[in-house]
C-alpha cells in the first residue's frame, strides 16, 4: 500500500477536469488535505491511452479499486492509496417509462454489479463486527 506523500514527486496522468469536475476537484482536495500538491503532467481524455501511458512508465493515475481487474494493461499494477480518504459512488438513472429493449438487461447488470460490490464491502465489516463480539481472553 502507498500513502499520499509517496505521490508528491510523481508525474500524474489524469482525466481532464472537464470530464468529471467533481471527481477531479475531490482528488486534488484530498491530496492537498494531506499536504501534497500533485504534479499533474498531463490530462488525457482517452482512457485506453491513459492506461497505455501508465503501463509505459510515463506516470501514475487514479482509478476505482473495483475496476482494477478489468483495467490491467501490460506491466502496470494497481496499489491502494491508504490515506487518500476518498470514496466514489456510482449511480445509474433511467426513466421508469422508458421502452428500450436494452434497458432491462442493463438495469439487471447494474443491480448485479452493485450487489457484488456491496457484498465485497460488507465482508471486512462483518469480520470486524464478529471480532468485536468475541469475548477477549486475557
Amino acid at each position: 500500500m502507498i500513502k499520499v506523500k509517496d505521490l508528491a514527486n510523481e508525474p500524474m496522468l489524469m482525466d481532464p477536469r472537464r470530464s468529471n469536475p467533481r471527481l477531479y476537484d475531490d482528488i486534488i482536495a484530498a491530496v492537498r488535505a494531506r499536504g501534497v500538491t500533485l504534479n499533474v503532467a498531463s490530462e488525457i481524455l482517452d482512457g485506453e491511452a491513459l492506461l497505455t501511458l501508465v503501463a509505459s512508465g510515463f506516470g501514475l493515475t487514479f482509478g476505482a479499486e473495483p475496476a482494477a481487474p478489468f483495467l490491467a494493461v501490460g506491466t502496470a499494477i494497481w496499489k491502494p492509496v491508504s490515506n487518500l480518504g476518498l470514496e466514489m459512488r456510482n449511480i445509474a438513472m433511467w426513466r421508469p417509462d422508458a421502452q428500450s429493449l436494452l434497458l432491462r438487461p442493463l438495469v439487471d447488470l447494474v443491480r448485479e454489479f452493485g450487489a457484488a460490490l456491496r457484498d465485497r464491502e460488507m465482508g471486512p465489516r462483518r469480520q470486524e463486527s464478529e471480532r468485536q463480539r468475541r469475548p477477549r481472553r486475557g
